[in-house]
C-alpha cells in the first residue's frame, strides 16, 4: 500500500491473524487517519468561522475608519488573514482558544454603545493580531487586562491602546512592579493624576488607591469614573481626595473616598453622583441650565445635594441641600422635593424673588397625640433650619423647626414683606399654600410681618392664603400676623385658615398662642376670610390674660368658627376677640375659661359645663347667643345699650329665649 493510499481502503483478510504485526499496523494507520481528518475538519471550521468573524468586525469598524486605533485593528486583521492563507493547508495552525473566545465575545458585545464597542473591538483586534504572531513595535502601553488584575502589553503604534474612546485608564500609568491594589498593597494615586493630566476622561479600576495629594487639574469638563464602591481613594481622611477647584463641567461618579470626600464647592455646572464618602453614599445633580426654557422650572430634588448624614436624628442630612435645590431652580422657580429624613443646619433657608417656589416633603406623621417623647415629630420629612420667604412660597407635607438653639427666639417659618428685597409687593396678592405641615418649636412658629415699610406708600397686603391641616407644637407663639414696622394697616384678603391644631405652645412667657393684629402702629389688621376648626389645648402659661388674641377689621366678611379648647389651657381666659366696628361672625366657639368680646359682630358661643370664667363684653353693636346646651355666663358689659344677648325670659307659664338689649 502506498503512502498516498487512503487507510480506510486497506482490506484485512479474514484469515489475517489479529495478533500479527501487519494487522496492528493497519489498525493504527486507520485510527491515525481518522484523527487527522477530524483535526483537519475542526481546523477548517475554526478558520472559516474566524475569518467570517474578522470580516464582520472589519465591516463594523469601517464606518469609523477615521479613528487611528480602528485602522490599526483593521491592519491587524489583514495581517492575520494574509499569514494564515499564505501557508500550506497542512501547515496551518489553529489560533489559540483564548483568541477565538475573545473574538466571539467581542462580537457578542457589539450591541453596546459606540464608545464601549470601539474600546472592546480595538482591544479584540489587537489581541488577535498578537495571537497570530504579529511582532511588537516600540513604545508599549500597559493596561489592565480584561479579566482584571492582569496587565497586557499592547503596541501603541499598532492599536493605540492608551486612548480608548478618549478615555485614559488609571492603571496604564502604574509603574512596574504593579501592586496588588489591596488595602495593604494599594495602587499609587499618582497614576490617577497622570491619567487625568493625559486626558479629560479617566476610568479608575476597582482596588484601593493611596493618594499623596488631592487629584485636580485646572481645566474644565474633566471626568473621573470608578468601578463603584470597590474603587477606593484614600488620602488623610480630611483633605479632599478629588477637587474640581473653580473649574466647570466636571463629572465624578461611582467611587469611594475616605472622609475627605470630593470638593466641588467652588465649581460650577459640576456633578458628583454615586460617591461613597467614608461609607455614606452621596450624590448631587445640578439642575440649572436644562432645556424647556430653564430646566429648573420643572423642579429640583434636595437629595441631589445631600453631602452628609443618613437622615436620622443622630446623623442628620445637611439642611443646606434644600437651599442648594432652591438655588438650582431657574429664575421662575418651581418645585423642590425633599425626601424623607431629618435635615439640620445652622443657616436659615431663604427664598428670594423672583422665584416662586413650592417645597414638597415626603410626608409628615399621621399621628402626633402623645408625641412619644418628641420622637414622632422627627420622622418622615423634617427640616430643622428655619425658612425666610421674601416671595410667596408654598409648603406641603413637611415638618419645619428653627435652627438648633434658636427655638425660643426665631420663627420656624417667616413670611416677610420687604420692599427693599422685593419691590413688587403686588406679588403677594397671588397667594400661597401651607398644607399638611407640622411646626415644631419657634417663637413664633409661623410669623407674617413687614420690614422696611415705614410709610403709607408701602402696601402690606397678602391675598389668597390657604393654610390647612397644620399642627403647631411646642412653640412660643404658634401663629402671629402683624404689621412689623409698617404704618400701613395690614390686609389679609380672602385668606382661609382651617383644621389647625395648637398643642403645648407655652415655651415662652406671655406668648399668645394665636396672635393676630396685636403688634404694630396700627393696632389691628383688615381681614376677610375664615379661621375654622381649630383645637387649642395645653397652651399659654399660668397668669397670662389670654391664650388667643385676635384684633381685626372684619368688614363683615370674617368668619371664626368651631374653636375648641379641649381639656383647657393655662391663661386666665381663653380668648380676646375684637372684630371692630364693622363686625364679623363668631360661631361654635367653645371655651373652658370664658373670653372677652370687643368690637362688633355676631357671636354664638358657650362655656363647657365643667369650666369656669365669664364672658366680658367691651364692644358695641354686638349680638350674642349661647350654643344650645352650653352656659353663657355674662360678666362685665361696658356698653350695655348697644349689646343684645339671647336669654331665657319667663312669660306666663312658658320660658322663651329672646334677644334682649342689656340697657
Amino acid at each position: 500500500m502506498t503512502r498516498s493510499q487512503d487507510a480506510e481502503t486497506v482490506e484485512i483478510e479474514d484469515d489475517e491473524p489479529r495478533e500479527s504485526a501487519r494487522y496492528k499496523r493497519v489498525l493504527a494507520r486507520r485510527e491515525d487517519a481518522t484523527d487527522w481528518k477530524e483535526r483537519a475538519r475542526q481546523l477548517e471550521d475554526r478558520l472559516t468561522k474566524l475569518e467570517r468573524e474578522h470580516e464582520t468586525l472589519r465591516s463594523a469598524l469601517s464606518s469609523h475608519a477615521e479613528s487611528p486605533f480602528i485602522r490599526s485593528a483593521a491592519r491587524g486583521k489583514s495581517v492575520v488573514a494574509r499569514t494564515v492563507k499564505g501557508r500550506p493547508r497542512d501547515q496551518q495552525t489553529t489560533p489559540s482558544r483564548g483568541i477565538d473566545t475573545e473574538a466571539r465575545r467581542e462580537l457578542a458585545d457589539a450591541q453596546l454603545d459606540r464608545r464601549q464597542f470601539l474600546r472592546k473591538s480595538a482591544i479584540g483586534a489587537g489581541v488577535l493580531a498578537l495571537g497570530a504572531g504579529l511582532g511588537y513595535s516600540g513604545g508599549f502601553a500597559q493596561g489592565a487586562g480584561l479579566a482584571g488584575g492582569v496587565r497586557t502589553v499592547i503596541s501603541d503604534t499598532e492599536i493605540a491602546a492608551r486612548v480608548i474612546g478618549g478615555v485614559r485608564i488609571a492603571s496604564e500609568f502604574i509603574p512596574d512592579p504593579v501592586p496588588a491594589g489591596t488595602d495593604l498593597d494599594p495602587y499609587p494615586g499618582s497614576a490617577i493624576q497622570a491619567a487625568l493630566n493625559d486626558g479629560l476622561a479617566v476610568y479608575i479600576p476597582s482596588g484601593t488607591w493611596r493618594l499623596s495629594s488631592t487629584i485636580s487639574r485646572p481645566v474644565d469638563n474633566a471626568t473621573l469614573i470608578g468601578a463603584g464602591r470597590s474603587t477606593k481613594l484614600l488620602l488623610d481622611g480630611a483633605t479632599p481626595c478629588i477637587s474640581a477647584g473653580t473649574q466647570s463641567g466636571w463629572l465624578m461618579a461611582n467611587l469611594a473616598t475616605d472622609a475627605g470626600g470630593v470638593d466641588i464647592d467652588s465649581a460650577s455646572e459640576t456633578r458628583r453622583t454615586e460617591i461613597w464618602v467614608d461609607g455614606v453614599l452621596t450624590d448631587n445633580r445640578p439642575i440649572a441650565g436644562g432645556g424647556g426654557g430653564g430646566g429648573g422650572f420643572y423642579g429640583a430634588r434636595a437629595e441631589d445635594f445631600i453631602t452628609q448624614g443618613d437622615g436620622s436624628p443622630t446623623n442628620p442630612y445637611n439642611a443646606s441641600a434644600v437651599q442648594s435645590a432652591i438655588d438650582a431652580l431657574s429664575s421662575r422657580g418651581g418645585i423642590v422635593f425633599v425626601k424623607a429624613g431629618y435635615y439640620e443646619g445652622n443657616t436659615r433657608i431663604r427664598v428670594n424673588p423672583p422665584k416662586w417656589v413650592t417645597i414638597v416633603g415626603e410626608g409628615v406623621p399621621a399621628l402626633f397625640y402623645g408625641d412619644d417623647d418628641g420622637q414622632r415629630m422627627l420622622r418622615n420629612t423634617h427640616i430643622r433650619a428655619g425658612f425666610d420667604c421674601y416671595n410667596p412660597t408654598s409648603f406641603h407635607d413637611i415638618t419645619i423647626s428653627p435652627r438648633p438653639g434658636f427655638e425660643a427666639t426665631e420663627p420656624a417659618l417667616k413670611i416677610i414683606l420687604d420692599p427693599v428685597v422685593n419691590p413688587d409687593l403686588h406679588k403677594w396678592t397671588g397667594g400661597f399654600e401651607i398644607k399638611n405641615v407640622r411646626i415644631q418649636f419657634g417663637h413664633p412658629g409661623i410669623h407674617m410681618t413687614g420690614v422696611n415699610m415705614p410709610s403709607w406708600s408701602d402696601n402690606w397686603q397678602i391675598w389668597h392664603i390657604l393654610m390647612e391641616r397644620v399642627l403647631f407644637i411646642e412653640c412660643g407663639t404658634g401663629l402671629r400676623i402683624d404689621p412689623g414696622d409698617s404704618t400701613v394697616q395690614p390686609q389679609l384678603s380672602s385668606c382661609v385658615f382651617r383644621n389647625l391644631e395648637f398643642r403645648w405652645c407655652n415655651t415662652v412667657a406671655n406668648a399668645y398662642t394665636i396672635d393676630i393684629g396685636r403688634l404694630g402702629a396700627t393696632g389691628s389688621m383688615s381681614w376677610d376670610g375664615e379661621m375654622s376648626d381649630v383645637l387649642v389645648e395645653g397652651c399659654a402659661q399660668t397668669g397670662m390674660d389670654y391664650t388667643i388674641y385676635i384684633n381685626a377689621w372684619a368688614n363683615g366678611k370674617l368668619r371664626l368658627a368651631n374653636f375648641d379648647f379641649g381639656d383647657g389651657s393655662f391663661a386666665n381666659k381663653d380668648a380676646y376677640l375684637s372684630l371692630n366696628a364693622r363686625g364679623g361672625f363668631v360661631e361654635g366657639f367653645v371655651t373652658s375659661k370664658g373670653m372677652t368680646i370687643g368690637g362688633s359682630g355676631y357671636y354664638r358661643v358657650g362655656r363647657q359645663w365643667w369650666g369656669s370664667g365669664n364672658f366680658d363684653i367691651t364692644g358695641s353693636d354686638l349680638f350674642i347667643e349661647p350654643i344650645p346646651g352650653l352656659a353663657l355666663p355674662i360678666g362685665t358689659i361696658d356698653n350695655p345699650s348697644s349689646v343684645y344677648i339671647s336669654q331665657d325670659v319667663v312669660v306666663g307659664a312658658n320660658t322663651l329665649r329672646v334677644l334682649r338689649r342689656q340697657a
